[in-house]
């Protein structure tokens, strides 16, 4: 008798200590949900730009823009491939950050496109709603015909000048 009511008592302890681990787990399996819903919620959905196309653009008199930051490693991989797209067409750059950051993007990009720096560049950023760098436009008159983050899958679409 003995031995019987002192494996219940074990039995009853292991099942006791495997309710408390269970609740440890889900503790903290909804910690961790919050942490992936406050990510989530942090970087957003992903960045598709081809929602500005048709949108009107504060730019007129040039087909091709470009929009770069002086803190983003791709926008100085894409800015040799978009200088090389802008010489046969009508580009403007929109190189955002400080002047002494940028010297690069503008050495390269100011023989084929005009220019924009500085609080400008802020600016046409801001009014053109660009949400990640780089980021490319086709523009017809001061309308947004196709938008990409890289200059090949524009350039697939641009019709050449």
């Amino acid at each position: 008798m003995t031995f019987l009511v002192a494996a219940v008592v074990f039995v009853g302890a292991l099942c006791l200590f495997n309710l408390l681990l269970t609740f440890a787990v889900l503790r903290r399996l909804r910690e961790q949900g919050d942490e992936l819903a406050a990510l989530k919620a942090k970087h957003g959905p992903r960045y598709d730009p081809e929602v500005m196309v048709g949108q009107e653009i504060p730019v007129v008199g040039h087909d091709l823009v470009g929009f770069f930051d002086s803190g983003c490693p791709t926008c100085h991989e894409e800015a040799p491939l978009f200088a090389e797209l802008a010489v046969r067409h009508s580009a403007l750059a929109v190189i955002s950050g400080a002047p002494k950051d940028v010297t690069d993007l503008i050495e390269l990009l100011s023989p084929v496109a005009s220019l924009v720096l500085g609080d400008e560049a802020t600016e046409l950023t801001k009014a053109v709603d660009i949400q990640a760098f780089p980021t490319f436009l086709q523009v017809s008159g001061s309308r947004i015909e196709q938008a990409q983050t890289s200059v090949a899958a524009l350039a697939e679409k641009v019709p050449s000048a």
